[in-house]
This record gives structure tokens, sequence and C-alpha cells, in this order.
């Protein structure tokens, strides 16, 4: 009789320890929250050759008209050597004790734009429909500026100075044509097979997010 009891006692500690055990892994554990683990940011300056594509990612969600107005807050640069040149006349008269003198100054004026010349764009516009014009001052006189094109349809075009080829012009000089600038002519020069072009410096940040949680199980119903 004895020994029934110790076995019924026994089958009830195993009954109650099965239940608890049965309780415990009925329950998952709560979801952990999704932890962000910071990756090292990696921040870069540069500067970039200015495209359709990257002036439309400057814009940004704004119009064209907009971004117009905001243009001159962004630094652009000269991509190139530039060098212009012009040959003119300075006259000047005088009279010194009854005689009249005349002086004739002959000037050569050269004008000089150094590779990566910084300068503040005065003016951004949308001509013939689909050519984009962006006009950069580099001197003192934001009247006198160089003018960049390219076309709208092809984003990954480069902005490339605008001037009027000469087929007057010897190939075997480095003349390249003629350039209007401050309301004067000038002889065109510039190094290079490619015309100047221009560039903007941007600051770049490359950021890594890696995001990690703990799977909370399921419960088989």
């Amino acid at each position: 009789m004895k020994q029934k009891k110790h076995y019924y006692h026994i089958h009830a500690i195993l009954g109650a320890a099965l239940a608890l055990f049965s309780a415990c892994v009925s329950e998952p554990p709560p979801a952990a929250p999704p932890i962000q683990v910071p990756a090292p940011q990696v921040i870069t300056e540069t500067l970039m050759p200015l495209t359709p594509a990257l002036l439309d990612r400057l814009r940004g969600s704004l119009s064209f008209d907009e971004f117009s107005r905001e243009i001159s807050h962004y630094p652009f640069h000269l991509f190139g050597r530039v060098s212009l040149e012009r040959d003119h006349v300075r006259q000047s008269q005088s009279i010194d004790g009854g005689q009249v003198r005349l002086v004739d100054e002959y000037i050569r004026e050269i004008i000089t734009f150094h590779d990566q010349t910084p300068g503040l764009a005065i003016s951004l516009e949308l001509a013939f429909g689909n050519t984009i014009i962006l006009s950069v001052a580099f001197d003192d006189n934001v009247d006198s500026t160089l003018r960049f094109a390219a076309p709208a349809s092809e984003p990954d075009a480069f902005f490339q100075l605008l001037y009027e080829p000469d087929r007057r012009i010897n190939p075997l000089s480095d003349e390249r044509g003629l350039l209007y600038y401050g309301g004067n002519e000038y002889k065109l020069r510039y190094s290079g097979e490619r015309s100047p072009a221009l560039l903007v410096r941007l600051s770049q940040r490359d950021v890594d997010l890696i995001y990690t949680r703990v799977a909370p199980g399921r419960r088989v119903n």
C-alpha cells in the first residue's frame, strides 16, 4: 500500500513538472526591438563634371525656375585652362602750346583662367527647348561671364564652353575660335583636345546601415 502511494506521489510530481514545462515552451519569448548598428561614415569631397543628370539631382524637388534662382549658392569650377586675347587701339589727343598731339596705343589684352578656378553662377536658362545654358562669372565683374551648355536630352553630357568656331583659323594654330566676353570679342585658346567644361564641388557622404533583430519563434496551435 505504501509502495502504491509512493508511485502516485511520483506520478503527480512528474505531471506537475510536465505541465510547467509545457507552459514554458508554449509561450514564445517577446520579440526584441530592431537594433540599429551604426557603421562608420565615409565623407569625401570631390570635383565632379556637371551633367544634366547631376544638375537634376541637385535641383531635387524644386522647379526649374525655383532652382535657377538658387543656382548662385552652388560652387562651380572651371575644368581646363582658358586664355582670351584681343588686340585693340586706344586713341587720345591733346593740345599743348598750340600743337595738337595724337597718341595711338596698341594694346594686347590677355585674360587667363586657370584650371579649377572657382566661379559664381549668375544665371541658368533653358534655350531652344532642349539646351541648358549656365553662365558663370570667374572675374570681379559679374557682367563678364563664360557660358556653358549641355543638351537636356543627354543626361551624361558635359556642360562645355560656348564659343564661335572660326574657320579662318590656321589648323596649326592653337586658336580655337572667337568668344564674346564682357561685351568684347576675344580670340579663344585652351589646353587639351576637349572643350573646357564645368565642375561642381560636392561633399558626398556614404552611410551603411545595419539592422539586426531576434526572431521570436512561432507556436504550433
